[in-house]
């Protein structure tokens, strides 16, 4: 199926380039292939596409990929357009520093997450890695992690987390699984 939807980023039609590459990204595909097929269409003609290829190259979070994304920026400055903030967005995810940023707020928020569970007797950790990185939770005496996960990177920048907000907002949404416990 990859395989297809990378031959079909360069169909003729638009539309086509556009739904194989909105399928690359939902597929969490990121062999070179990919993202070397992604990288060819963030300079599409059509906006649409290159909107879905900013959007992708920002969920790869690709450090390979921030030198066109930063060669683009330059190319458009003074632009503002609807693509600029996703292009911006994009680099930003795609920097060299990113990986080591969204540890330091992952590591951040997960401290400041259990300080605001531990009246609930519910406690939180990290699975996978950025970009995917999400918190799980399980009770304190029980370490066997709830089925619920959080994405941490979802829509957001590692330097521009809303690290207060997102905390208070994990704990709310787990507040009624601490009658379990």
């Amino acid at each position: 199926m990859i395989e297809a939807l990378i031959t079909l980023t360069n169909d003729e039609n638009s539309d086509v380039r556009n739904w194989a590459c909105f399928g690359l990204g939902q597929v969490d595909a990121a062999s070179p292939e990919v993202k070397d097929a992604l990288a060819a269409r963030l300079t599409d003609p059509d906006d649409v596409t290159f909107r879905l290829e900013l959007l992708a190259a920002a969920e790869l979070a690709d450090p390979n990929l921030h030198p066109l994304l930063l060669r683009l920026s330059q190319e458009w400055a003074g632009d503002d357009d609807e693509l600029m903030p996703a292009l911006a967005f994009a680099t930003s995810r795609c920097h060299p520093d990113a990986k080591a940023q969204a540890t330091r707020v992952e590591r951040e928020l997960v401290a400041r997450v259990n300080t605001l569970l531990a009246a609930q007797g519910l406690t939180a950790t990290t699975v996978g890695d950025y970009p995917r990185t999400a918190l799980t939770f399980h009770g304190v005496e029980d370490s066997t992690p709830l089925i619920v996960f959080d994405a941490i990177w979802r829509d957001e920048d590692p330097w521009d987390y809303p690290l207060e907000q997102m905390a208070g907002s994990y704990v709310l949404s787990h507040e009624d699984e601490t009658e379990d416990y």
